[in-house]
């Protein structure tokens, strides 16, 4: 039997946190998303230097009708994934309908 050992240590880490309060919690909520913000920021300002405008022309080759066809697809994608997500715990037998519905779902998008 292996153990993971990082892995346990990360669920204990977790726990004792969760165990220690809310205020606590929402501190290490803060400083994690503080983090987060500065990676983010960090790659913006790496990959600014880096800006080739030239690959920006045409900026938006359909206009806006076209950003707003690409939005729609994107968002009717990620509800039908959700929505096979939801309804992933009352199929009689995941392992062959979900994988279906994925395919499926993804033909019609």
């Amino acid at each position: 039997v292996e153990i993971d050992v990082i892995a346990g240590a990360v669920v204990a880490a977790m726990t004792a946190l969760l165990v220690s309060g809310a205020k606590e919690t929402a501190k290490f909520n803060s400083v994690v998303t503080y983090i987060s913000l500065a990676v983010i920021a960090t790659v913006i300002i790496a990959g600014s230097t880096v800006i080739d405008a030239d690959n920006w022309t045409p900026f938006a080759p359909n206009g806006a009708a076209g950003v707003i066809s690409g939005a729609s697809v994107v968002i009717f994608a990620f509800v039908g994934f959700d929505t096979i997500a939801t309804c992933a715990e009352e199929v009689a037998n995941p392992s062959a309908d979900l994988p279906f519905g994925i395919l499926v779902s993804l033909g019609i998008c």
